[in-house]
Order: structure tokens, then sequence, then C-alpha cells
């Protein structure tokens, strides 16, 4: 790994389906080299925030990933 792939600032969002969670998205977007944006899958009905997370990252171009907490 060069020194320079280390400088970069990342940032990961955890997506709860408000529009805070975009905020922090979009901030994140403007200002680090790298934002991924997070949700929670945990078994109490929120099927419809990770699909909104999943829009917004489409729409900004942000790497999405579901974290399964069952395991927890």
């Amino acid at each position: 790994m060069s020194e320079e792939s280390l400088e970069k600032e990342k940032g990961i969002v955890v997506f709860r389906g408000g529009e805070d969670s975009r905020r922090w998205v979009l901030w994140g977007k403007k200002d680090l080299e790298d934002v991924e944006l997070v949700s929670l899958e945990y078994g109490e009905g929120e099927e419809k925030e990770i699909e909104v997370g999943e829009g917004i990252g489409k729409e900004e171009g942000v790497k999405d990933d579901v974290v399964d907490m069952w395991l927890l």
C-alpha cells in the first residue's frame, strides 16, 4: 500500500432512511475522497430504509452496503 493511499480521507455514513443521513452523504462527497453508505438489517421492518439507501447510493454515486445485524 502506498503512502498516498493512506492519506485519503474516507467516510462511512450509517443510513437510517432520513434526510439527515442523506445530508451526511452529500457532506461526505463534498469534503472526503471516498464515502460509503451502510444500512443496517436487524429484522425490525427496515426493508424500506434499505431500499431508500440503495437508491440514494445509486443517485449519489457512492457504494452502498447492508450489514446483517442478526449475528449480534
